[in-house]
């Protein structure tokens, strides 16, 4: 697959080995990436570790983007997107069961 031979090249170079072990002892991480390497460096992680992976972008556009981008890595098959909702918990009117 392809997201394998780029994280051997990745893992080889060792520029992120202090930030993979951050993740991997547990603790947080902050890196700076430009956005079109993002989904990227989120299949990678997988690839490098596979475990369960929770991404924020800004709105359901960036949101469908990015899952696709990743999907793209990694196969849909290990990409889920949670849709937008249309209620608040904050709101008046009750959410949607099958939705939630």
């Amino acid at each position: 697959m392809l997201i394998d031979s780029l994280t051997f090249a990745l893992e080889k170079s060792g520029c992120l080995d202090a930030f993979w072990g951050k993740l991997d002892e547990g603790h947080d991480g902050t890196l700076g990436v430009a956005s079109s390497a993002r989904p990227f460096l989120g299949a990678a992680r997988f690839a490098h570790k596979p475990q369960t992976t929770l991404v924020v972008v800004a709105g359901e556009d960036a949101a469908i983007a990015f899952a696709r981008q990743v999907a793209a890595y990694l196969g849909d098959e290990r990409v889920m997107r949670f849709p937008e909702r249309a209620d608040y918990p904050w709101g008046g009117k009750p959410g949607d069961p099958a939705q939630a």
